[in-house]
């Protein structure tokens, strides 16, 4: 329940972000729609040819298809949280809704970088640190109070992210570890001590 109260801070915050942001933009929408041309945000290339050419459909489906079966198969997080569930069905339902979250959570944060992207182009000034340009936006751009709530949401993700991490080495250590060697060993012991 934890996790889910953090991802709801940080799926707010990103509200927040975009709503201010088209405020921000001068022109809103009209400016952002002018600035981007459509090609840019084309997911395919049309009339890819080759199916070694890293945006042809086929080659992202069967990578997708990797990256989700390495994740959603071995990741302890996730396998974790399916260990949760209180039967096999729940543990399939929770799979598929992740899947299915995962892909507007990605677009909510693409969002943000194509409109951070309309903002300093229109307004200049872009900071030459390209991996701190949200976080520089948060604290020179945004009023008190909504970078507060941005801000919340960014450690949110930092939070559940080392929490879930935590938790499922917890798990393992205890489990994996600790359990077969130290509580099956004192009871080994146990049971071979002649009672007196």
């Amino acid at each position: 329940w934890n996790d889910c109260l953090q991802g709801a801070v940080f799926i707010g915050s990103i509200f927040f972000a975009l709503g201010f942001l088209l405020w921000a933009i001068p022109g809103g929408w009209e400016t952002v729609r002018a600035v981007w041309p459509p090609e840019k945000t084309a997911i395919f290339r049309s009339g890819a040819g080759a199916i070694s050419d890293a945006y042809h459909p086929l080659a992202a489906l069967v990578g997708a298809f990797f990256l989700t079966l390495a994740s959603h198969g071995t990741d302890q997080d996730i396998v974790q949280r399916c260990l949760t569930c209180r039967d096999d069905r729940g543990a399939r339902v929770s799979m598929a809704i992740s899947g299915l979250v995962y892909l507007p959570v990605v677009a909510l944060f693409l969002a943000i970088g194509f409109l951070l992207h309309v903002f300093y182009a229109k307004t200049g000034g872009a900071p030459a640190e390209v991996e701190r340009v949200f976080p520089i936006f948060i604290r020179d751009h945004m009023p008190h109070g909504i970078n507060a709530i941005v801000m919340a949401g960014i450690f949110s993700v930092g939070m559940s992210s080392l929490a879930s991490v935590l938790a499922a080495l917890s798990s393992t250590a205890i489990t994996d570890l600790y359990k077969p060697l130290v509580l099956d060993r004192g009871a080994e012991s146990a049971e071979n001590t002649p009672a007196r």
